[in-house]
Protein backbone atom coordinates (compact mmCIF):
# COMPACT_ATOMS: atom_id res chain seq x y z
CA UNK A 1 0.00 0.00 0.00
CA UNK A 2 2.87 2.36 0.81
CA UNK A 3 4.28 1.93 -2.71
CA UNK A 4 0.97 3.06 -4.17
CA UNK A 5 1.32 6.40 -2.37
CA UNK A 6 5.06 6.93 -2.70
CA UNK A 7 5.18 6.73 -6.50
CA UNK A 8 2.70 9.61 -7.11
CA UNK A 9 4.55 11.68 -4.50
CA UNK A 10 7.85 11.04 -6.28
CA UNK A 11 6.18 11.96 -9.59
CA UNK A 12 5.07 15.29 -8.12
CA UNK A 13 8.53 15.97 -6.70
CA UNK A 14 10.09 15.10 -10.06
CA UNK A 15 7.68 17.53 -11.74
CA UNK A 16 8.51 20.37 -9.37
CA UNK A 17 12.24 19.73 -9.68
CA UNK A 18 11.98 19.56 -13.49
CA UNK A 19 10.26 22.95 -13.56
CA UNK A 20 12.77 24.44 -11.14
CA UNK A 21 15.60 23.18 -13.34
CA UNK A 22 13.86 24.69 -16.36
CA UNK A 23 13.75 28.10 -14.65
CA UNK A 24 17.35 27.82 -13.46
CA UNK A 25 16.51 27.70 -9.76
CA UNK A 26 17.86 24.20 -9.07
CA UNK A 27 21.09 22.66 -10.19
CA UNK A 28 21.34 19.37 -12.00
CA UNK A 29 22.57 17.44 -8.96
CA UNK A 30 19.19 17.73 -7.26
CA UNK A 31 17.20 16.76 -10.36
CA UNK A 32 19.33 13.87 -11.60
CA UNK A 33 18.03 11.24 -9.10
CA UNK A 34 14.44 11.98 -10.10
CA UNK A 35 15.28 11.73 -13.79
CA UNK A 36 16.83 8.34 -13.11
CA UNK A 37 13.76 7.34 -11.08
CA UNK A 38 11.51 8.08 -14.06
CA UNK A 39 13.79 6.23 -16.49
CA UNK A 40 14.09 3.19 -14.25
CA UNK A 41 10.34 3.14 -13.65
CA UNK A 42 9.82 2.98 -17.40
CA UNK A 43 12.30 0.14 -17.73
CA UNK A 44 10.86 -1.80 -14.79
CA UNK A 45 7.13 -1.64 -15.49
CA UNK A 46 6.92 -1.57 -19.31
CA UNK A 47 3.39 -0.22 -19.64
CA UNK A 48 2.55 2.81 -21.77
CA UNK A 49 2.32 5.21 -18.82
CA UNK A 50 5.69 4.11 -17.45
CA UNK A 51 7.26 4.32 -20.89
CA UNK A 52 6.03 7.92 -21.05
CA UNK A 53 7.72 8.43 -17.67
CA UNK A 54 10.91 7.05 -19.19
CA UNK A 55 10.66 9.49 -22.11
CA UNK A 56 10.18 12.37 -19.67
CA UNK A 57 13.14 11.15 -17.62
CA UNK A 58 15.26 11.08 -20.77
CA UNK A 59 14.07 14.61 -21.57
CA UNK A 60 15.16 15.74 -18.09
CA UNK A 61 18.56 14.15 -18.72
CA UNK A 62 18.64 16.11 -21.99
CA UNK A 63 17.87 19.27 -20.03
CA UNK A 64 20.81 18.49 -17.78
CA UNK A 65 23.30 17.44 -20.46
CA UNK A 66 22.38 19.67 -23.39
CA UNK A 67 20.45 22.55 -21.85
CA UNK A 68 17.06 21.83 -23.43
CA UNK A 69 14.57 24.55 -22.46
CA UNK A 70 11.51 24.12 -24.64
CA UNK A 71 7.75 24.17 -24.23
CA UNK A 72 7.85 20.36 -23.91
CA UNK A 73 8.63 20.82 -20.22
CA UNK A 74 5.09 22.15 -19.68
CA UNK A 75 3.53 19.19 -21.49
CA UNK A 76 5.65 16.80 -19.44
CA UNK A 77 4.73 18.62 -16.22
CA UNK A 78 1.02 18.48 -17.03
CA UNK A 79 1.28 14.77 -17.79
CA UNK A 80 3.14 13.96 -14.57
CA UNK A 81 0.78 16.06 -12.46
CA UNK A 82 -2.35 14.42 -13.85
CA UNK A 83 -0.77 10.98 -13.53
CA UNK A 84 0.15 11.66 -9.90
CA UNK A 85 -3.31 13.00 -9.08
CA UNK A 86 -4.97 9.94 -10.60
CA UNK A 87 -2.53 7.79 -8.65
CA UNK A 88 -3.81 9.19 -5.36
CA UNK A 89 -7.42 8.20 -6.09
Amino acid sequence: MFLLWIMPVLDLIATVFMLLLHYGILQWKAVFPFAMYLVLKGVAFRDIASIMDMVIGLYILGMIAFGFHTFIVYIAAAYLIQKALFGFF
